[in-house]
């Protein structure tokens, strides 16, 4: 299907397993030297699998399959945890190493191994200690704002007790994260900083 009230035309159509992605060369955007400044991105059946360090495989992204087109805005909706940061990551190649990718990525029609770099995106700003746990995230901000006076038993019961409140019990013992170490999801991270304000 082709949009003819656009310069700029494209068409994605699946046929053998193979995302077909058209696109009108004349119109893409020219930079300095003629070099391309802009880029088509479809994927097709990605699917990221993990491998924590108890052995167990999960998956992460089933099959998905989408594009993304220069001079738009797209948006990835989802409840917390449900990969869309994982997605960001897999078509930027910032996976972590316990991660296996599979499924076509297209840049521009063409099948791409997209390596660091290659693509990017701004990550979620926080303010954590990526390679602390929520618990002891939540624990040092208890000490360092709660009175010296209280008893480290009430300190303790009051970070447990926030951490259920909060519905973290379920991530209380994995890693915030950063960029080279997979932890918890924007939406935790998000809650985990309103526990420690």
């Amino acid at each position: 299907m082709r949009n003819s009230s656009s310069s700029l035309s494209s068409v994605i159509t699946s046929s053998n397993d193979d995302v077909i992605m058209e696109i009108d060369e004349a119109s893409e955007p020219q930079g300095h030297n003629g070099m391309v400044v802009s880029a088509h991105v479809a994927w097709k059946d990605v699917n990221v699998m993990v491998t924590p360090n108890n052995g167990d495989t999960r998956n992460i992204l089933e099959g998905l399959t989408g594009y993304a087109e220069p001079g738009t805005f797209t948006a990835l909706m989802g409840p917390s945890g449900s990969g869309k940061s994982t997605l960001l990551d897999a078509l930027s190649g910032r996976l972590a190493s316990n991660a296996i990718l599979s499924g076509k990525i297209l840049l521009n029609g063409r099948k791409a191994k997209l390596s660091f770099g290659t693509a990017a995106y701004v990550t979620q700003d926080d303010t954590l200690i990526g390679t602390l746990t929520v618990r002891e995230t939540i624990y040092y901000s208890a000490q360092l704002r709660l009175p010296d006076r209280m008893p480290l038993s009430e300190k303790r019961t009051l970070v447990e007790n926030t951490i259920v409140d909060m519905g973290l019990q379920d991530c209380a013992d994995t890693f915030i994260g950063n960029w080279h170490l997979r932890g918890i999801s924007g939406g935790e991270k998000r809650r985990v900083s309103i526990v420690r304000k």
